[in-house]
Formats: C-alpha cells, structure tokens, sequence
C-alpha cells in the first residue's frame, strides 16, 4: 500500500476536497479507510455517495487533520 497515499499523510479521519476529473470540488469529505491501489492508483474510500469505490489520493486536498479544523 506504501507511498501511494502517505505522500499526502492521507490518515482515516482526516477532512479532505475532492476534485473530480472536470474540476469540480466536493466536501468536506471525510477519510473513511484504505486498501491495496489498483485501477489507476485508486485506494482512498471517503465519506461520499459512492463511498464503495476508491479515489484517487492526488484527487484528495486535506482540509483538517483528524476531523479538527
């Protein structure tokens, strides 16, 4: 899983804005878990209406560290 997503110190609880393909910012959002990338670097589930399937962690801006602002 490695450095993928602690690059970013991406850690589950964290409030992050994700930005689409197109550009567009959604959140906050928060960092639900983890898992092994696949399909493009995917491997970050955030609190979302597609919370089953992973983002990408350079798509992902942290907002908060631990839900704290």
């Amino acid at each position: 899983l490695g450095d993928v997503y602690k690059r970013q110190d991406l850690a589950v609880g964290d409030m992050v804005a994700f930005t689409n393909d197109y550009g567009v910012v959604f959140g906050p959002k928060e960092v639900l878990a983890f898992r092994k990338p696949w399909n493009g670097y995917r491997c970050v589930y955030i609190d979302s209406d597609a919370y089953w399937f992973p983002d990408r962690p350079e798509q992902l801006t942290i907002l908060s560290k631990g839900g704290t602002e």
